[in-house]
């Protein structure tokens, strides 16, 4: 029998980063929850301003059709995405917002595949990898390799696998190095990053985020932050009689903000 073996980077806390020849940028976090293997994503290395999040909704029958915006309230935090093994997903920041950004997503112990995706623009705003930004099992750093050319944006998408995903999937039985080539459907490759979970103990899972540079996301701000979390299962999306949906953020919101309070309202505590 061939022997499979999986190498993970591990640490309690991941500094998802970039680095070229010219820049090494911190991004976003992710944070395992060490009691239950929750999974906290968040992004604290740029000022992000006024935010919108609230739930995008596919009506039935019509997946075409996205809603988001109309009615998701606003915020003045950098609010943490949440998700838990039981499934509950939500946007939260202890003591600073209403936890009310909330649906039940897939469970954690039973997902495999599509969990969280991350877009940002105007890396020149993120802060610098600082030379006391040294790894460790409690906070690691993961600088993920881009190319030396002019970046506009990137995408970053976070998919959870079991072990035995991974002995299918991949042609070598051993992987020499936490970083593994990510073949897509239209040929060209993405680097990925295997991330040792606290659910990697009991159920085999680990969770794998690439990277991809892709064009300008928004051409009315320099900076741009979205995140996207809390789907369904992945039977619910292939099935157009039943209505779908995920959680979502923006940021940050340029238009008035007496406005926004007006028609929306804030989750803010204060």
């Amino acid at each position: 029998m061939t022997r499979f073996e999986i190498r993970a980077y591990s640490a309690d806390l991941v500094v998802m980063a970039v680095r070229n020849a010219s820049m090494h940028k911190k991004i976003f976090q992710i944070n395992f929850k060490s009691k239950d293997g929750s999974l906290f994503v968040s992004v604290p290395y740029v000022k992000l301003g006024v935010g919108r999040v609230g739930v995008v909704e596919y009506p039935v029958g019509n997946p075409e059709s996205l809603l988001f915006g109309e009615s998701a309230p606003v915020t003045t935090h950098a609010v943490k995405y949440a998700h838990h093994p039981d499934g509950e997903a939500h946007f939260s920041l202890d003591g600073k917002v209403f936890t009310r950004v909330r649906r039940k997503a897939v469970p954690l112990t039973a997902a495999e595949g599509h969990l969280f995706t991350v877009m940002v623009q105007g890396l020149h705003r993120f802060d610098d990898i600082a030379p006391n930004d040294v790894a460790s099992v409690k906070r690691g750093i993961v600088p993920m390799p881009l190319s030396d050319g002019p970046i506009e944006a990137l995408k970053f998408v976070g998919h959870l696998c079991s072990s035995s995903h991974f002995a299918k999937g991949l042609r070598a039985p051993k992987m020499d190095s936490v970083f593994i080539p990510l073949p897509r459907p239209d040929g060209r490759r993405l680097v990925g990053v295997v991330l040792g979970t606290r659910l990697a103990r009991d159920n085999h899972q680990y969770l794998v985020v690439s990277v991809e540079e892709i064009t300008t996301i928004a051409r009315h701000t320099d900076l741009h932050v979205c995140l996207m979390g809390g789907f369904d299962p992945p039977d619910i999306p292939f099935d157009h009689s039943r209505s779908m949906g995920f959680l979502m953020m923006i940021y940050p919101e340029v238009r008035d903000m007496g406005e926004l309070l007006k028609s929306v309202g804030s989750i803010d505590r204060a």
